[in-house]
């Protein structure tokens, strides 16, 4: 499933949070997701009581569009910079803009015709974000919980459609997220 926190209009505050699936749930899963008492943010400090508004059983189909952009940061996979990002040191081979590429060619996107660039963050080219991680990494430390992230805009010659609603590390989680833009 895809837990995807949804901004309001000016990208300030979090309105919703949607709960998708690719193949559905079952009535089960469907009852767990309505238990749910409250969602705690930061050690508990900001507690949110869910109210589930729909159940949509037919899977919508994706929009289509010439223009993609990040709605949350995407953080690529595989760690894509040398210790010293400041200093530019970047792995080409791994870098966020071919790391996504790779991400829509494995889920039959043509990118043929695509170009991407990154969209400055403040006065920079990335940030770091908060990412999930299983409990058996967290337990023994060895992954920062912590990554290097970037906002993407993508241009295709044709509409596209993006088949999945999220892409690259803590995806399912609400971060990767891209939405369609008007030309």
């Amino acid at each position: 499933a895809f837990y995807l926190p949804q901004p309001d209009d000016t990208g300030h505050h979090l309105v919703k949070r949607q709960v998708r699936s690719i193949h559905g749930f079952t009535q089960r899963e469907v009852n767990a997701l309505m238990s749910v008492g409250a969602l705690r943010w930061a050690g508990g400090r900001f507690p949110a009581r869910p109210v589930m508004l729909r159940v949509q059983r037919d899977v919508s189909i994706p929009h289509e569009s010439r223009i993609w952009q990040s709605v949350t940061l995407f953080v690529p996979p595989r760690f894509w910079y040398r210790k010293k990002i400041a200093e530019g040191r970047v792995r080409e081979t791994d870098s966020p803009e071919n790391q996504l590429r790779k991400n829509l060619i494995e889920n039959m996107v043509d990118i043929t015709t695509a170009s991407f660039r990154r969209i400055k963050v403040a006065n920079a080219e990335w940030d770091v974000c908060k990412v999930h991680l299983p409990k058996q990494i967290s337990l023994n430390n060895s992954e920062p919980d912590r990554r290097l992230g970037v906002f993407l805009h993508i241009e295709f010659a044709k509409p596209v459609a993006m088949p999945l609603p999220s892409f690259g590390h803590s995806s399912h989680f609400g971060l990767g997220q891209f939405i369609p833009v008007r030309d």
